[in-house]
């Protein structure tokens, strides 16, 4: 029997290693995202990993020790006629099966449920709404709260902004202290907005904890701008386009040929509607005396 991926690659040793020796090691047995991991954790996953090629290799060696010949009768009595048979158990999934790769619990180490920074995040959700998530160091809001001679609160600050980041305009909301994101109803389209977490208290005392990135909301009607002008190509000059002689259109050559064609269509089109609009009779409104 070969040797075990986990007394060739033993965890101490790995802690041994240098981390491009074990990128480099992750990359040979096809690991997935190793190379945004720490040491510590490429090194845990490596040995997972390989903990789990050598049960697989264990199972498959068990199937094929079964599958021998009078094997199976020799050694395993048959079960009572009253009695069903037991239900085998499914089989490891094989090493070179990409539906293996696919499950990260056992090749990916879990996303942390905070990352240790004082951050917070906003986001548009629609016009009229914006949505924020934040985290706070506990030691962070402790020493915040230490300030207030009083009890305090959470309370998120909406600012609304002009382009040169003044404030038009803002309020606040109280948030309960368990909260980790919050929908705002901001109802002010195309506004930009910056949202501070902080804590106040009955006198009105503010203390700012951290504050967020600058979004702006989109306007909820159609654009202003009418500048772009479409080109409509019609059937049989996409047919033309399509059986011309030369490089095909899936090539760099047919490509450019492609472009040029479709921009001396464009310009014939665009040139014979100037030319109807010149020739047309001026309206009564529009004509002088």
């Amino acid at each position: 029997m070969d040797r075990l991926l986990t007394e060739r690659y033993p965890h101490e040793a790995l802690m041994e290693r240098r981390v491009v020796d074990l990128r480099a090691i992750a990359r040979e047995y096809r690991l997935i995202g190793y190379s945004a991991l720490r040491k510590a954790e490429l090194v845990a996953t490596l040995y997972r990993h390989f903990q789990h090629l050598d049960d697989a290799a264990a199972g498959r060696a068990r199937e094929r020790e079964d599958e021998q010949p009078g094997r199976r009768a020799s050694t395993t009595p048959a079960a009572p006629a009253s009695q069903p048979p037991a239900a085998a158990e499914p089989a490891p999934p094989r090493v070179d099966d990409p539906g293996a790769m696919r499950d990260p619990s056992w090749y990916a180490p879990p996303l942390p449920e905070a990352y240790d920074v004082d951050r917070l995040t906003l986001m548009v959700r629609d016009p009229r709404w914006l949505f924020c998530y934040w985290e706070l160091r506990p030691d962070t809001l402790a020493g915040a709260r230490a300030e207030f001679p009083g009890p305090s609160w959470t309370v998120l600050r909406v600012q609304q902004l002009h382009d040169d980041d003044s404030v038009v305009d803002d309020w606040s909301i109280t948030v309960h202290d368990e909260a980790l994101s919050w929908y705002i109803e901001a109802g002010r389209p195309g506004a930009r907005f910056r949202v501070e977490l902080g804590l106040t208290d009955v006198t009105g005392r503010y203390r700012l904890l951290v504050a967020s990135n600058t979004v702006r909301a989109p306007q909820d009607a159609p654009s202003q701008r009418w500048d772009e002008e479409w080109v409509g190509v019609s059937r049989e000059a996409w047919e033309r386009l399509q059986w011309q002689q030369g490089p095909t259109p899936g090539s760099l050559g047919g490509w450019d040929v492609f472009r040029q064609e479709l921009a001396r269509v464009g310009a014939q089109r665009v040139g014979a509607s100037e030319r109807l609009s010149a020739a047309a009779p001026a309206s009564k409104a529009g004509s002088r005396s």
